[in-house]
This record gives structure tokens, sequence and C-alpha cells, in this order.
């Protein structure tokens, strides 16, 4: 299984033990991600690839919709898992595979855009 993750926050440490944990069980990933230093050094630490990208406003109306199918097409994912509320705001609607997201518990779900 090939999941790709995204991940909008600075150094979200759950998500790279989970995405970590993903990879001893053998599943493939990769990451497009804010170039926070700390979160940079753990991918590179543990190997995962991964693609530093701007989660800005500007950005989500410019590219980030389109970068991300195309990032899940051109790598065939099976999966695209979302990492809380702005990294979901950049999933299109039109995805070539599953998409899923962690939200928490705390976020007003109709106020996520997701295209």
């Amino acid at each position: 299984m090939r999941v790709l993750h995204v991940v909008a926050g600075a150094a979200e440490t759950f998500c790279l033990d989970a995405i970590t944990a993903l990879a001893e069980r053998g599943i493939e990933r990769w990451v497009v991600c804010r170039p926070h230093a700390q979160t940079v050094a753990r991918l590179a630490q543990c190997a995962v690839p991964n693609q530093p990208f701007s989660f800005t406003p500007a950005t989500r109306l410019y590219r980030g919709p389109g970068l991300m199918r195309d990032r899940a097409e051109t790598w065939r994912a099976d999966l695209v898992h979302a990492w809380m509320s702005r990294a979901a705001s950049f999933i299109p609607q039109a995805m070539p595979c599953t998409v899923i997201a962690w939200l928490g518990g705390y976020y007003n779900l109709e106020a996520i855009s997701c295209r």
C-alpha cells in the first residue's frame, strides 16, 4: 500500500510517529509538508521521501489542490491522509484515490473547505 501524507502543521510529532510506524509494517509513504526544520530532519532520519510545500492561503488558491492531485497520481497513491484541517483544505474533491483526514475533535467541520 502507498500512502501520501499531507502535513500542513509545523513539527507534528504524532503524525511523524505514525508515519514512521507505518514504514515498520511495510507501508510505502511519501510526505508533502511545510519545510519546518524539525519535521524535515525527522523525515530524513527515517528515510521518508518528502516534498516541502508552503501551505498558505495564496498557494491554496493558486496551485495547492492541483499539486496534491498530481502528487497522488504521479506516485500512484492508494490513499491520501490529510493531517488536520489546514492539510485537508488543500485536497481537491476529485482525487484518484481514497482520502482520509485526522481532524482531532475540536474543529467546526462545516468550516473546512475541501474542493
